[in-house]
């Protein structure tokens, strides 16, 4: 494996799987053939769709237009997860990027990390300050 241009692992064609099975089913780029928004859609779909078609075999790649609509693109998963990526104003290779991630992703839940980052300029020993900090045992 080896890392891309957007830091992400690429593994170009090698099993990315669970249990030696494919997750990403189908892959659906919907566009508008009008719209400003959607050139660099436009030039995915015409110059790098048939080579992803080649290089992953297993998933079905669908082109959909759909005017006065923003481009985007979405990923279908056997798990029944549906992931859609917004690509309005994208560079075709950018889009081939977020494609390859749709591929290789395995359909699980986008975790959101918990709790707000707070900087200060020293560092807390004690750890950060709250109501019941000073409050004395029972």
């Amino acid at each position: 494996t080896q890392r891309g241009e957007t830091g992400f692992v690429e593994r170009g064609g090698q099993m990315d799987s669970r249990n030696g099975v494919w997750q990403c089913t189908r892959v659906v780029v919907r566009y508008c053939n009008h719209s400003y928004a959607s050139r660099g859609a436009k030039e995915f779909v015409d110059d790098i769709v048939p080579a992803l078609k080649s290089e992953f075999p297993n998933v079905e790649l669908v082109v959909e237009t759909r005017s006065g609509k923003f481009p985007f693109l979405e990923g279908f998963y056997k798990n029944g997860r549906r992931k859609p990526i917004g690509v309005k104003g994208e560079p075709a290779a950018s889009i081939s990027n977020l494609a390859k991630l749709l591929i290789n992703q395995w359909g699980g839940k986008n975790v959101e990390h918990s709790g707000k980052r707070i900087n200060t300029r020293s560092q807390s020993v004690q750890g950060l300050w709250t109501p019941f900090t000073n409050r004395p045992l029972p």
